[in-house]
């Protein structure tokens, strides 16, 4: 399941997504166009035991959320 989680984290938040968003992928198949991280994230979710699985489920959610959290903070330089 790790394995799958990387491929769809890299799919919504990753390079790959970013290039997705931009329209890098204007060229291709309509499919590769359209970000479909999301609806196999939903997928995998739907597919797993919710009490054993949702740690590694809400891991690259918690990282992103923090990531943004982080982000919007203000710097220590600022605050002086």
């Amino acid at each position: 399941m790790e394995d799958v989680l990387e491929v769809i984290e890299a799919e919504v938040w990753g390079e790959i997504g970013e290039e997705k968003e931009a329209g890098a992928f204007a060229g291709g198949c309509k499919e590769a166009k359209r970000a479909r991280g999301v609806d196999s994230y939903q997928l995998l979710a739907q597919g797993v035991t919710f009490r054993t699985h949702i740690a590694p489920l809400l891991q690259p959610v918690r990282k992103e959320a923090y990531f943004h959290a982080v982000a919007l903070l203000p710097s220590e330089s600022c605050q002086m």
